[in-house]
């Protein structure tokens, strides 16, 4: 375990990290105390960004990704994107997210190169999710240079191959948890759609289908 941020006592630091525990989101908590999947939870409200850094919090060549998420005030029928975990480095090009896409998924997504060259390429394993207002869900995202897999409440999604995918470090990037929409509102985009996070945990290595299952079942009992 790399990095771990439970948002328990009511601010936005990680617990544990294994690089800096600090979060970009100085606000306090406490005022905006926000129900989590154990005790509290973190609420990025528009127009707010909750980054970490990646140097020693995220081994991108080999990783598991895991947090709950709860769509404080959209659902999966109103087909808008919703990032949950964002990652991206401008040289090299790379970037790799968890969000919804707008189409009824839940997607681990990943690109490479600028949009439109010849050597731009990207990979997506997805699962069809139907989430409601206030329902808290589990996601764990894993990846390495052959494959890639998304799991939704301890059950694998999807997975696929990859063709021994080299990745950036990103060590001098930061990561995204939940940051709500910066740009204009638009049919797909609106800056008011805010998810709930809660228990965000990096790993280094892939964790397998029973350690997954085994640690949503962990917090559901909590």
């Amino acid at each position: 375990l790399l990095f771990h941020a439970s948002y328990d006592h009511y601010h936005a630091n990680a617990e544990l990290a294994k690089g800096e525990v600090a979060s970009s989101l100085e606000a306090s908590l406490e005022l905006r105390s926000t129900e989590g999947i154990r005790k509290s939870g973190l609420l990025v409200e528009e127009g707010e960004r909750c980054s970490y850094a990646v140097e020693g919090n995220l081994d991108a060549k080999d990783a598991t990704v895991s947090m709950w998420v709860k769509p404080k005030n959209w659902s999966a029928s109103d087909l808008r994107y919703h990032h949950f975990f964002q990652v991206f480095s401008k040289d090299p090009k790379c970037r790799i997210s968890l969000y919804v896409p707008g189409n009824g998924t839940i997607a681990l997504y990943m690109a490479f190169g600028d949009r439109g060259s010849a050597d731009f390429r990207t990979f997506r394993v997805g699962a069809p999710v139907a989430w409601k207002i206030d329902e808290w869900h589990k996601l764990d995202a894993s990846w390495t240079a052959t494959r890639m897999r998304v799991y939704v409440d301890g059950k694998l999604g999807g997975e696929l191959d990859l063709p021994n995918i080299e990745f950036p470090s990103f060590e001098k990037q930061t990561f995204e948890v939940c940051t709500p929409w910066p740009g204009t509102d638009s049919r797909t985009h609106r800056r008011g759609d805010l998810t709930v996070a809660d228990e965000v945990k990096i790993y280094r290595g892939t964790l397998t289908s029973g350690q997954i299952a085994s640690d949503y079942a962990g917090d559901k009992a909590a």
